[in-house]
């Protein structure tokens, strides 16, 4: 009789082997969750492949639990959900990861990992179009702002550059620190337009940091020409670049073109050392005069520096013999970041922006204060009569501005 049982229980085991040895499988799906930077919830199903009894508990498995939590489901038996809550992220790209554990069940544990964008974004906007150039962002490409290596959730931007100086978009990436491409995109010549690359356009390069949402132009070096790699820093229709490198100019140059005779000047630049007669040094033998908005006098001829250190924000008014070019070297100051404390009445003011900007936008802080606006030309924005003569404030001049009451202005983003 004994003998019997064995058998039958021997080959019961061989039929039906969950009678002696019945043993959960833990599934999970889905085992990751790419998000955008808005708050939301999901749902993560668990479910037993196996046979017997699936006990299980999920748990947020990172340091920092601030953003992500378990807001259903921390626990069950069997079949069921997990709801899991992320909140809205307004800094750089961020992961974490929820664990699942069930005890004797095979494949456990499990972890589903959860990758959130963020909500802050460059201002950078580009016109999709028919032709591209591919450049491939490798995850070893050394990529730093002010030598800090750029951490995920800044960006990579290509630009082109129009005759006015101007940079316009063609292309970005969100960085992750895994390898990417960008892709750099062509004009349409059906529009009339420009909005992309045309062939033999050099690409420039932006940075921009979550940290502090600030931009930074970019010097880059480039893999060498092999294939598949048909080119470097030169836009090609269908063509494809590799960089090794991208890194930020700490130190930038302003050329600004002054007439002979009167006009005024400004630069968006903090040279090292202010002093005028540094700044001005390899300049001086063509200056008469210089002047500040209270009068005082840079005067070379008599080695007089009433004015002092060239002051951020201020323009200044110049007499030159010949028409030449002032060149000003130090770091480019960022104008939405940067206040210019106007007094009332009349003062000389400097236009803080990379780019041509219409001037009623560009003084739009003030303009409930501000009763005119001249350039040296005397071309003047009346805002009492709506008239704009002036048109576009430029790079590298100072305008005469007069305030009812004393105001600080920020410029538009470059």
């Amino acid at each position: 009789m004994k003998k019997r049982a064995f058998l039958f229980i021997l080959l019961a085991g061989f039929l039906f082997p969950g009678m002696i040895c019945a043993q959960p499988i833990l599934s999970v799906s889905p085992l990751q969750l790419d998000k955008g930077c808005e708050e939301t919830t999901d749902t993560i199903f668990i479910t037993n492949q196996g046979s017997g009894v699936l006990s299980w508990s999920a748990s947020v498995a990172i340091a920092d639990t601030t953003w992500l939590s378990i807001v259903g489901g921390n626990s069950g038996t069997g079949n069921g959900f997990i709801l899991v809550h992320a909140k809205a992220n307004y800094g750089p790209l961020r992961i974490g990861s929820i664990s699942i554990v069930s005890p004797g069940a095979i494949g456990s544990p499990m972890l589903v990992e959860v990758t959130q964008h963020n909500c802050t974004y460059p201002n950078w906007q580009y016109t999709i179009t028919g032709n591209n150039h591919t450049i491939l962002l490798q995850s070893t490409a050394q990529l730093s702002i002010e030598n800090i290596p750029l951490a995920s959730g800044d960006y990579v931007g290509v630009f082109w550059e129009d005759t006015l100086g101007n940079h316009s978009c063609a292309g970005y990436t969100e960085y992750t620190g895994i390898s990417s491409i960008v892709i750099a995109w062509e004009d349409d010549g059906l529009t009339s337009v420009k909005d992309g690359f045309l062939p033999g356009d050099i690409f420039i390069w932006k940075l921009w940091r979550a940290s502090d949402g600030v931009e930074f132009l970019a010097q880059a070096s480039y893999m060498p020409v092999s294939p598949p790699i048909t080119g470097q820093e030169i836009y090609q229709s269908g063509g494809m670049s590799g960089l090794l490198e991208l890194s930020t100019d700490l130190s930038l140059v302003q050329a600004i073109i002054l007439p002979s005779g009167w006009s005024i000047f400004s630069t968006y630049i903090d040279p090292p050392d202010p002093d005028l007669n540094v700044v001005l040094l390899d300049f001086s033998s063509n200056i008469i005069i210089a002047k500040n908005g209270g009068g005082m006098v840079y005067w070379p001829a008599f080695g007089l520096n009433m004015i002092g250190d060239l002051t951020i924000g201020n323009g200044y008014q110049i007499k030159t013999i010949l028409s030449d070019t002032l060149l000003i070297e130090g770091t480019q100051i960022i104008p939405e970041l940067t206040g210019i404390i106007i007094p009332a009445g009349w003062n000389i003011i400097a236009y803080l922006r990379t780019s041509p900007g219409w001037a009623p936008t560009m003084i739009a802080s003030i303009s409930t204060n501000t009763v005119l606006m001249k350039n040296s030309n005397g071309q003047v924005y009346w805002l009492a009569y709506s008239l704009n003569t002036i048109g576009d404030m430029m790079p590298g001049e100072g305008y005469q501005i007069k305030m009812n009451v004393q105001d600080t202005l920020y410029y538009p983003p470059n």
